[in-house]
């Protein structure tokens, strides 16, 4: 079995930080006989957030590369605390060297509580992702305005783009990127959540479901969780669901409620816990840390 692990991360210079802690997570938490090839999708880190980040990362069992990517899509819109880094993970089976068949995409507000090799080893076959189902909005109906007119299913499940996994052999086969970027470009009434909607709308058929503990998108908002968790209880069962929040493979913080920003998260200890780990140990939050990031942070 193939020792090395490759995952792909996008960030811009907002996101370096939690980059590295997630990263830290990743190897923290990997088997001694698996290395990691890590590969930065760089939206605009600045040297010096570059140099913290190796530092982090200064380990025999990890191997760093950085693609620029900085400005590739302009011509995409974007909105709200959205950036442009969103559509980086798009270009991945373009970037990634030939000879590599899969790779797992990661968000950056994140945390690996497990052997991301057991994520590794999963088969792909001859799917083009796999990935979680978003139980927020678990169907396409909910998730991509214009699904009638693409002719698919109102009741199709529909994933978060925040952990996948790539068959780069069938995404090259297929030109599937080029094909998702034209969906983004084409003018439309409404789209929802950028990426995500795109990569929904162009493999709602083309995509294997993962254990829904390998994304278990947490919300420090109660009102969202409470959405979150109803979902997850109608659709999984209330023994599973609970073994799921309780027992996560990964944890995704995925509303704007940041545990690096949000002062009284309450998984703060936890991402402090792993921040430790990296060469910004010892951060933590204050108000004029929150003030920035709110002032020049956008999603990624």
């Amino acid at each position: 079995m193939n020792s090395n692990i490759t995952v792909v991360c996008a960030a811009d210079n907002n996101y370096a930080m939690p980059l590295a802690v997630t990263a830290c997570s990743i190897l923290k938490n990997l088997t001694a006989d698996r290395k990691l090839n890590l590969y930065v999708l760089d939206g605009g880190i600045e040297p010096r957030n570059i140099d913290k980040l190796l530092q982090s990362l200064n380990s025999p069992r990890c191997n760093v590369k950085f693609a620029d990517t900085k400005g590739l899509f302009r011509e995409v819109p974007t909105y709200g605390h959205f950036s442009e880094a969103i559509f980086h993970r798009l270009l991945i089976p373009e970037l990634m060297p030939k000879d590599l068949h899969k790779v797992i995409y990661l968000d950056c507000d994140l945390l690996v509580l497990t052997d991301i090799g057991e994520l590794w080893n999963i088969e792909i076959g001859d799917r083009h992702l796999l990935a979680v189902r978003d139980f927020s909005m678990p169907t396409i109906s909910k998730g991509v305005p214009n699904h009638q007119e693409l002719g698919i299913p109102a009741t199709s499940k529909y994933f978060n783009s925040g952990v996948l996994v790539f068959n780069l052999d069938k995404w090259r086969e297929d030109n599937t990127s080029s094909k998702i970027i034209e969906y983004l470009t084409k003018p439309r009434e409404h789209t929802l959540f950028g990426d995500q909607e795109a990569l929904n709308a162009m493999l709602w058929d083309k995509w294997s479901e993962l254990d829904p503990k390998w994304n278990y998108l947490f919300h420090e908002s109660s009102k969202l969780e409470r959405v979150f968790v109803d979902s997850l209880k109608e659709i999984c069962g209330e023994f599973n669901c609970q073994d799921i929040i309780n027992n996560p493979y990964i944890i995704h913080f995925a509303d704007n409620r940041k545990p690096w920003l949000w002062r009284r998260h309450s998984r703060k200890q936890l991402f402090y816990k792993y921040l430790d780990l990296t060469a910004w140990s010892g951060w933590r939050r204050s108000l004029w840390r929150a003030g920035l990031y709110r002032l020049q942070g956008k999603r990624i």
